[in-house]
């Protein structure tokens, strides 16, 4: 499962937890603005859930590629693979309306309705189309990551970095004492 924001996002992570036998993860972000491209795996425990909320709207997945853009009058929910279900902010006056958001689709949650608005096609929109290659950009990217972490390169780096920082507090204990003596503690 992968995040990530673009410039200016301001996220807040509710809950997140995942257990490690049954598969499942229970994921709940809040995006007060922003753009949020998430890419979640399929969802193997019945009870997963990952959620993302904006201040008109939540889009709750099981497995999918999606993009959520928050504003202070409406959020867009737009799907790049799979399906999320999309719906406007709860609140005592009106049950929540749902709507499923496929593949290639978009809506639009405004704030004075907190309904879902009709679904729109995806990829009609040029600046939205190039939420595709930044999924792919994504994915090669984390494949890449994957690679390294299995290979154990990733590893090795970060050993070597740690490594790294010892030699030098361990230089800077020798040549300044004094003033390692001075510094707080961790």
């Amino acid at each position: 499962h992968f995040v990530r924001l673009g410039g200016l996002a301001a996220l807040t992570v509710r809950e997140i937890r995942s257990d490690q036998v049954a598969g499942g993860i229970w994921a709940r972000l809040d995006l007060a603005r922003g753009k949020l491209l998430a890419v979640v795996a399929s969802l193997t425990s019945a009870d997963s859930r990952f959620e993302v909320s904006t201040p008109t709207a939540i889009a709750a997945v099981k497995g999918t590629a999606f993009q959520v853009v928050a504003g202070r009058k409406s959020s867009t929910i737009s799907v790049l693979e799979g399906a999320v279900a999309a719906s406007g902010i709860r609140d005592d006056s009106a049950p929540p309306e749902e709507l499923e958001v496929k593949e290639g689709f978009e809506t639009e949650v405004d704030a004075k309705t907190r309904r879902p608005g009709p679904l729109m096609k995806f990829f009609n929109n040029e600046k939205r189309r190039k939420a595709r290659v930044a999924l792919s950009e994504f994915r090669a990217k984390t494949q890449k990551l994957k690679a390294r972490v299995r290979s154990g390169e990733l590893g090795r780096q970060r050993r070597l970095r740690v490594l790294a920082r010892a030699w030098l507090v361990q230089r800077f204990q020798q040549k300044n004492p004094q003033a390692y003596q001075a510094l707080p503690a961790w």
